[in-house]
């Protein structure tokens, strides 16, 4: 990867860099981080993963809409170059990030707000210098990546923490009383602020939206002291609407009825998408819609899914690390399946058996959301309402 980027001429390596590590609450974080970094006049590139309806949404600036026709036209010019190096040795993911820090160089960006994909020490992201560091939250995921407790992932997630630079940590770190691995990072240690006020359209997001909300504004403001601009923010949803907002507690409303819609793909956020729908709706139980792709802990979103509801009602999707089969879902996990081999062969059972708000919940991955949003017709994600995160849908008959 680093080969690679020195070949290309580093791209985007002058323009000032935050990179957001962590288990979970990456993308909200980083997108409430952009907001207010646009919203003090600059010129912000964003870098998130993965995408809900189109691939464009993981390339983003702050004041251009980013379309597929620029994006493939510099892809083939970054895979012409690197033919002669190691273009073939690049994951997807080195790949896509290269292509990110080429587009934002060539759109002079002011300033990029930079998602980890996976861990941190070792991510394509992490061939970046960044000026602030943020690790939102630390939990157990890609146990066989990042290694088996919570100390070794914190340590790998740490990995983007630079000496001298701030770094700022979410709650996770004191809950597991793990402060003292950031101190050996070297960097000016920041914790999460619990008492900071927030805009309307964060609040009425829940509990742990606000939290990412939060290390987001105040992540900015550590972006700018370390610039040496007035560190003010605010958080004003404006004329910048971060795609990486999608697919968090979405409700895809048909009639009287709705679907509660979240992206969370492994079990700490399947505990956070179960508080929100409870805080919302009461302690009911009510179906829950599932896909999980097959190489992430499957038993553990669906125990988490199972606690809330029993039977689950699962569906596959076109992604090929999709579960397939009920015999294959069947050999991951043992409890209790009602199968459906599509979203539309599942609502084509379950139609008129929902009623009232609230009336299912949808998760397990950005896939699940996605197949649920296409079917009822959404054509890209500026069809969500960011708002009110609702996607008003005209009621689809089988």
């Amino acid at each position: 990867m680093v080969a690679a980027y020195e070949f290309l001429g580093s791209p985007s390596s002058t323009i000032p860099v935050m990179l957001v590590g962590g288990t979970n609450g990456k993308g909200s974080t980083a997108a409430v981080a952009s907001i207010a970094l646009s919203n003090r006049g600059l010129r912000v590139g964003l870098y998130t993963s993965p995408h809900l309806l189109s691939f464009a949404e993981r390339i983003a600036v702050s004041d251009h809409q980013t379309t597929m026709k620029e994006l493939m036209s510099l892809y083939n010019a970054i895979e012409a170059k690197l033919q002669a190096l190691n273009w073939d040795q690049l994951t997807f993911f080195e790949a896509t990030t290269l292509l990110a820090l080429s587009y934002f160089e060539a759109q002079r960006c002011d300033v990029l707000i930079i998602e980890v994909g996976l861990g941190g020490r070792l991510d394509a992201t992490n061939i970046l210098s960044p000026l602030v560091s943020i690790v939102t939250s630390i939990d157990l995921d890609h146990l066989e990546w990042l290694g088996p407790t919570i100390e070794h992932i914190a340590r790998e997630k740490l990995g983007i923490a630079r000496p001298h630079r701030p770094l700022l940590l979410g709650e996770g770190f004191s809950i597991h009383g793990i402060e003292h691995l950031a101190e050996c990072t070297q960097a000016q240690i920041h914790y999460a602020s619990r008492d900071r006020a927030l805009p309307a359209w964060v609040e009425t997001r829940g509990l742990t939206f606000s939290a990412n909300a939060r290390l987001g504004l105040q992540g900015a403001e550590l972006m700018l002291k370390t610039m040496g601009i007035p560190a003010k923010v605010e958080g004003a949803l404006g004329g910048f609407l971060p795609p990486s907002l999608a697919g968090r507690t979405t409700e895809i409303l048909f009639q009287e009825s709705s679907l509660f819609c979240d992206i969370s793909h492994n079990p700490a956020g399947i505990k956070a998408l179960k508080f929100e729908f409870v805080r919302r709706y009461g302690a009911k139980r009510v179906p829950v819609f599932v896909s999980v792709l097959r190489d992430k802990d499957v038993a553990g979103i669906l125990d988490e899914f199972a606690s809330f509801h029993e039977p689950l009602v699962f569906f596959s999707t076109a992604s090929p690390r999709s579960i397939k089969s009920k015999s294959e879902l069947s050999s991951l996990w043992p409890g209790q399946i009602e199968w459906y081999d599509s979203f539309q062969d599942l609502w084509n059972c379950w139609s008129f058996r929902l009623s009232g708000r609230g009336s299912a919940i949808i998760g397990g991955s950005f896939t699940a959301v996605a197949a649920a949003m296409e079917f009822f017709g959404a054509k890209d994600i500026y069809d969500i309402d960011f708002h009110t995160m609702e996607f008003k849908s005209f009621w689809r008959q089988p």
